[in-house]
């Protein structure tokens, strides 16, 4: 009922949520992808990353194209996302806030009768989705099997629904800039030669501001990169794009054997 739901009885929310609905009244099934860490100029590369998912998808689609990042870093980010707050608001500046908070976003999809799943990483803050979230948990932490347990869950749900699905590619980027065992398979990068070349601002400047030295020394054991070379960067730069790709893989997987197989692709919004 639009004049009963959590936004309240006013016009401007009525209207709001009609047009969610649009003219034939029927509640839209909602699925969220996230991958963490994904930097929205690899999309537009072309040249040294395949992804047709993506390109097709945002073919069709509404692109943010001008869209900025809450916070740089993973859980105050998140924070944001599920509260609809700023981080520095709810207090959560970094991956171990100094505050409680609740995120809000299941709670309330869930009042408009919307039964909520969340697949794969949370980290908001903990790892692993906790009871109080409001969302039911479909797949744990972790990128292989996701897609398989969302489309079983999909296939049991009724709707409307709402499904968030969390892959931790490409952030495991990290892994291999720290040497260790990348979690979904590691990769071996070509000759340098037919690595990506640097971009043209990836030097120390003149004017660079004390706080980006500063951040590399400070946590050189998190990144793994203090002593990159030119030509360690250029391999970095190739094991992302694949790592990328991946995700461009899983992605088609769930929206064309998933969502189309299940004959779900005209009442879902992705």
């Amino acid at each position: 009922r639009l004049d009963e739901g959590p936004l309240g009885s006013t016009d401007a929310s009525r209207e709001g949520w009609a047009a969610v609905v649009g003219e034939t009244g029927q509640v839209p099934n909602l699925i969220v992808v996230i991958a963490d860490q994904l930097a929205a100029h690899v999309l537009d590369e072309g040249e040294y990353v395949d992804l047709p998912t993506f390109t097709a998808l945002r073919q069709r689609s509404l692109v943010f194209s001008n869209a900025q990042c809450a916070f740089p870093l993973c859980v105050p980010s998140r924070a944001s996302m599920l509260t609809g707050r700023l981080p520095h608001t709810i207090g959560v500046m970094g991956n171990k806030p100094s505050v409680p908070f609740r995120p809000t976003l299941g709670h309330h999809l869930r009042q408009y009768g919307y039964r909520t799943g969340w697949a794969g990483k949370w980290h908001c803050p903990e790892p692993e989705l906790p009871d109080s979230a409001g969302f039911e948990k479909v797949a744990p932490f972790g990128d292989i099997g996701l897609v398989e347990r969302c489309a079983d869950w999909l296939r049991d749900t009724p709707t409307p629904f709402v499904l968030a699905v969390s892959f931790d590619d490409p952030h495991t980027i990290c892994e291999y800039a720290r040497g260790q065992e990348m979690p979904y398979g590691s990769l071996t990068p070509p000759p340098v030669e037919d690595c990506p070349p640097l971009p043209d601002n990836s030097g120390a400047r003149p004017y660079d501001a004390e706080a980006v030295s500063y951040e590399k020394g400070d946590a050189a054991s998190m990144y793994g990169t203090i002593d990159y070379t030119e030509a360690d960067w250029r391999r970095y730069r190739w094991v992302y794009r694949r790592l990328v790709e991946r995700i461009d893989t899983q992605l088609g997987r769930l929206l064309l054997e998933t969502v189309r197989g299940l004959g779900l692709a005209d009442d879902t919004h992705i």
